[in-house]
């Protein structure tokens, strides 16, 4: 045994009191003695063989990094057969403006362009030369980092050249007052103007004290096609002193018109445009933009404030747009009377979103009452062709909901949201989802979206009842019965029905899948944001 422990490992020796681990009796007082000892010996040479695996350790360790180097090497002469090292130049930048955020520019090292450049010289070579790369970027105005954006806004605008630019000018929410004065003499912002023959998408979101260096602009705007101007809300109560100058721009074809900023203060080409967004308005002051853009095909009015018109509306002249197709309104007070001053032949998708006014309940039955007739009496009035409803009008009865789908006999798609849900009752469901024939409603209807908002659940029963939340009644119960008594051989020919709900659990998706075997195509979507998705 003990001639195998040595031939094993140097370490490893014979001890003077082995022989006692060849028996089991207790060891005798001087046997005791040399078992400690023998325990001391094999500790230090335990001690020293320690300190041999360190030194063994550490040339392990400095033989793997040597390893690891070597490999990081051969992979390194291997990318030299990489094949994007044969990309042309003019591909790899190509490949670059893909990178390019989606959103807002930004002068972020986070972010293309600023990012590829840091890879490689060529890259950057490649990312420097590419003047596209380089002609879209956002600047926040402030004081602190005025000298940064000055260098990053002299680099970016020489990188690109002569290229179209996009550019986006805004000042952060917290800035003040006697700040101003130190930006209106910024160079910055002066830079800016040097270059405003290269603008093609102008996005302005500063105070009425820095728009003042727009009042005063007389070159020309080639380039320009959209334009997006708002105010902080730290300066939405301020006043104009003078209007922001732009009508030297043939191109511009569409505009955003954010908070705290009057269109009567704009001077743009309007008859030129194309679309248009306006935020908080009041109602002559979008009639007489809307009268002045001939050639609008898409419109979007985002709040209407009411004032008084001083006069009879029948001898106000009508504003006839030939060429909208789209106009989406959302209001929380009467918008009705734009409506009765507008003539739109060519209109085929109508959005219209009302909230409760702070009028008592049977006001506001009468404030509702009359949207269907507005509704009605500018689609008559236009002999339009609609094909989109979008209807989110609080208290909308069934018999209103009516006279609208009969001035729309060509429509394939609608949508009622919130309080529009409730006018959609047993007979009408039956129109809108049976195999057309003499008796349907909307013959063409391909699909029907009910976003009801709040929840739907199963009762005990199984039948499917509503939640009452904020006293809506997202849908009703026979409407429910109406779906489920469906035969099962009945083949399907009717408008997809969609229904958005904010929570879906088990109960309703085998419902849903029920209601398919029924012969009913009913999907539920889930809302994210301003899209809605399906789910499955």
């Amino acid at each position: 045994m003990s001639q195998d422990r040595k031939e094993t490992c140097q370490w490893i020796q014979e001890y003077p009191t082995d022989y006692l681990l060849l028996t089991n009796r207790p060891p005798t007082p001087a046997e005791a003695a040399g078992v400690l000892q023998s325990v001391e010996q094999i500790r230090g040479d335990l001690n020293a063989l320690e300190t041999e695996i360190i030194k063994v350790q550490e040339a392990l360790s400095a033989l793997i990094t040597i390893r690891s180097t070597l490999q990081n090497q051969a992979e390194a002469h291997i990318s030299i057969f990489n094949p994007i090292r044969r990309l042309p130049d003019e591909l790899l930048g190509e490949i670059f403006e893909w990178c390019l955020p989606t959103q807002t520019m930004t002068t972020s090292s986070s972010h293309a362009p600023t990012l590829v450049q840091s890879i490689c010289r060529r890259w950057r070579d490649i990312a420097r030369s590419t003047p596209r790369l380089w002609a879209s970027f956002t600047l926040q105005m402030t004081s602190e980092r005025a000298a940064i954006e000055v260098l990053m806004a002299e680099q970016w605008l020489f990188r690109g050249g002569s290229t179209p630019l996009t550019l986006a000018l805004g000042i952060r929410r917290g800035y003040h007052e006697e700040e101003e004065k130190d930006l209106r003499r910024a160079e910055l912002l002066h830079m800016a103007l040097r270059h405003s023959s290269r603008w093609q998408t102008l996005q302005l979101k500063i105070s009425y004290g820095l728009l003042e260096h727009f009042s005063s602009l007389r070159e020309q705007l080639p380039l320009l096609e959209h334009l997006d101007i708002s105010i902080p809300i730290d300066f939405s109560g301020r006043r104009w002193v003078n209007p922001v100058n732009l009508i030297h721009a043939p191109r511009l074809r569409s505009l955003v018109v954010g908070s705290g900023v009057s269109p009567a203060f704009l001077k743009i080409p309007w008859n030129r445009l194309t679309k248009i967004v306006i935020d908080l308005s009041t109602t002559t002051s979008v009639f007489k933009v809307l009268a002045e853009c001939h050639q609008l095909v898409e419109c979007q009015i985002k709040g209407v404030v009411v004032e008084d018109l001083n006069g009879d509306l029948s001898q106000t002249p009508r504003a006839r747009l030939e060429h909208l197709r789209w106009l989406s309104m959302e209001s929380s007070d009467d918008p009705f009377n734009l409506f009765q001053l507008l003539t739109l032949p060519a209109l085929q998708n109508l959005d219209i979103s009302l909230r409760i006014p702070h009028y008592s309940f049977s006001a506001g039955d009468n404030y509702f009452s009359l949207s269907a007739t507005y509704l009605v009496d500018l689609i008559g009035r236009s002999q339009c062709s609609i094909q989109t409803l979008v209807l989110n009008i609080p208290r909308l009865r069934s018999n209103e909901l009516i006279l609208c789908l009969e001035a729309c006999p060509d429509l394939t798609t609608l949508e009622l949201v919130a309080g529009s849900v409730l006018a959609l009752d047993l007979p009408m469901l039956a129109w809108l989802i049976h195999t057309p024939g003499p008796k349907c409603l909307v013959a063409n209807l391909a699909k029907l979206r009910l976003n009801c908002i709040d929840n739907l659940f199963p009762s005990q029963t199984g039948i499917w009842e509503v939640l009452f939340v904020n006293d809506f009644l997202p849908l009703r119960t026979e409407t429910w019965e109406m779906l489920l008594s469906r035969k099962r051989t009945e083949v399907f020919n009717g408008p997809i029905v969609e229904i958005v709900v904010r929570h879906v659990d088990h109960d309703l998706l085998h419902w849903v899948a029920d209601t398919r075997v029924e012969g009913i195509d009913a999907r539920l979507f889930s809302p994210e944001g301003k899209e809605v998705v399906v789910y499955t």
